[in-house]
């Protein structure tokens, strides 16, 4: 109890100090649905983001005709999302399904509609760019199609889109034996508004070409592609991703292709994320071990050539509905990893991981959102955008004709959140592991004195993460000394109530432990970077 008791008045001393109290503390923020949504629009089917600019499909509005497909823009403001305009194509047809994909780079927006029919070539499909006038009014400026007319193409059933660049997949999905291209366009200066064919990506090996554009990613100079060793509707037995790197000269060249570890029919790479140095595949039909349906796969970037993505985790959640992890997509940021599970029971699931939750890079769960019964299996968490710690979700309800859809909006810095942090010269101990501090609930963390024989623990919590070398090779990973605590080992275990105080919200303490005591110099720990927020 004593130490409970020293470490209380911190916490009230961090409440009334905070910068930025909060009157409550919920990880959602904001709902919304536009004020014309009709049942079966599907809004939210598909989401993407960029700085304050969103846009959520809603592929089959029948505002143009029967699943001609619409897209509202929405921006956002101090006060949260505020819907800017509902788009349509210029020459919007019934069955487009305009809004299948989208994608945000700066100021242009790109919709694609694959079932697009061109004359005489139907199911061409066709990807559409919009922009702002000078009066702030969203119009469509350009408007792209496939080099070559071919039916069944379905240009622009995947889009990614990042600094001028902007990549487009045509799958020729639907059991033809064609393969299929990713096109990528660079924005061309020339012309105003234009986007000119910089690259035809093809898969290396032809066997894993059909399909090939039916997810696709870019970051950086990374782009992957996903593709399968068979076209069938609606979706091959398993993908095979293809990552392709730029060279110095511009040119890019597939450095690494790869297939689903299981070799099962496990839908791996259904959907794919990416950044710079980290990729993820879905497999939401993979079988257990586990006793838990679906996995999610990352594959992390090394040194370059064909050994430079290597799988570096599989992921699923033990706490899955009825044991179904069957991830459908996933969206990444550097923190965070989020899996959509929209039929993972019958109000859909998104689960949330962080990268260094339970260690390096470990990517541990940290919590799982679900959605609103309207109906059952209404498709929460088939859209997903993340950026910083906001993430938006999709709950379309595409399965339903009495549903249009609606979004919601999360504030991910409100989630209590312990995170592994380690010296960058690898001198202190990994001992010590935190659980979350839960508003009102208990806080709970091990020393495993085991490893260096002390009998006591110390436990640190500062103002401030830091890293400051000492005398005999440790690093202090905190400043500003708030309070200790002390408890003996060989296993030391603390544990305190966290004081139900709404500004203690999105609170972050740097915490690390010192092992001491039996006549044995000190040494330090790993530190946990202890975020005070809900569940």
């Amino acid at each position: 109890m004593s130490a409970f008791r020293k470490l209380v008045p911190v916490l009230f001393v961090a409440w009334f100090t905070a910068s930025s109290a909060r009157a409550q503390c919920e990880v959602q923020t904001q709902e919304f649905a536009p004020p014309d949504v009709q049942s079966g629009d599907a809004f939210g089917y598909r989401i993407v983001r960029e700085g304050a600019l969103a846009v959520m499909a809603a592929p089959f509005d029948d505002d143009r005709g029967v699943d001609a497909g619409a897209a509202y823009v929405y921006e956002r403001d101090a006060t949260g999302w505020k819907l800017a305009a509902k788009l349509h194509a210029s020459n919007a047809a019934a069955g487009a399904v305009f809004g299948y994909s989208v994608a945000i780079t700066g100021s242009t927006v790109f919709v694609g509609a694959p079932r697009h029919d061109a004359p005489s070539t139907p199911l061409r499909g066709m990807v559409y760019a919009f922009e702002r006038d000078r009066n702030g009014i969203w119009r469509e400026v350009s408007r792209l199609a496939p080099p070559s007319a071919v039916a069944g193409a379905q240009y622009g059933w995947s889009l990614a889109a990042e600094g001028d660049h902007l990549l487009v997949g045509m799958p020729f999905p639907g059991g033809v034996p064609v393969l299929g291209h990713a096109l990528l366009y660079v924005r061309d200066s020339s012309r105003l508004r234009g986007w000119t064919l910089e690259h035809d990506l093809v898969a290396a090996d032809p066997a894993t070409g059909f399909d090939f554009g039916h997810a696709v990613a870019m970051a950086g100079d990374v782009i992957a592609v996903a593709g399968a060793t068979e076209s069938v509707v609606p979706y091959a037995d398993s993908y095979v991703v293809h990552v392709f790197e730029r060279g110095s000269l511009g040119d890019w060249s597939e450095v690494r292709s790869l297939a689903s570890p299981t070799g099962t029919r496990d839908l791996f790479a259904y959907k794919i994320a990416l950044t710079e140095d980290t990729l993820v595949a879905v497999a939401p039909a993979e079988l257990p071990p586990t006793f838990v349906y679906g996995a999610v796969y990352l594959y992390a970037r090394g040194p370059g050539g064909s050994d430079g993505w290597g799988l570096a985790r599989r992921l699923y959640s033990p706490n899955a509905t009825s044991g179904q992890f069957t991830a459908e997509l996933c969206v990444l940021s550097r923190d965070w990893l989020v899996a959509g599970v929209p039929g993972g029971g019958p109000e859909g699931s998104v689960y949330l991981f962080g990268r260094n939750v339970g260690g390096p890079d470990t990517w541990g769960e940290v919590a799982t959102l679900r959605g609103e019964q309207v109906e059952e299996y209404s498709g929460y968490g088939q859209g997903l955008a993340l950026e910083g710690d906001e993430l938006l979700v999709g709950q379309s309800g595409y399965s339903f004709t009495d549903t249009g859809g609606e979004a919601y909006a999360y504030d991910l810095s409100r989630l209590a959140l312990s995170t592994w942090r380690g010296d960058s010269l690898g001198m202190n101990y990994d001992s010590y592991e935190a659980g979350r501090a839960i508003l009102g609930d208990d806080f709970s963390a091990t020393v495993d004195l085991g490893i260096t024989g002390h009998p006591l623990a110390v436990l640190s919590w500062f103002e401030h993460a830091a890293e400051v070398p000492l005398p005999g090779g440790q690093v202090l990973l905190g400043a500003n000394r708030l309070g200790q605590m002390t408890a003996a080992g060989p296993v030391a275990r603390f544990e305190l109530r966290i004081p139900n105080v709404a500004a203690l919200c999105g609170r972050t303490f740097a915490t690390q432990a010192a092992h001491i005591g039996g006549g044995l110099p000190f040494v330090l720990s790993n530190a946990q970077d202890v975020r005070i927020g809900v569940r």
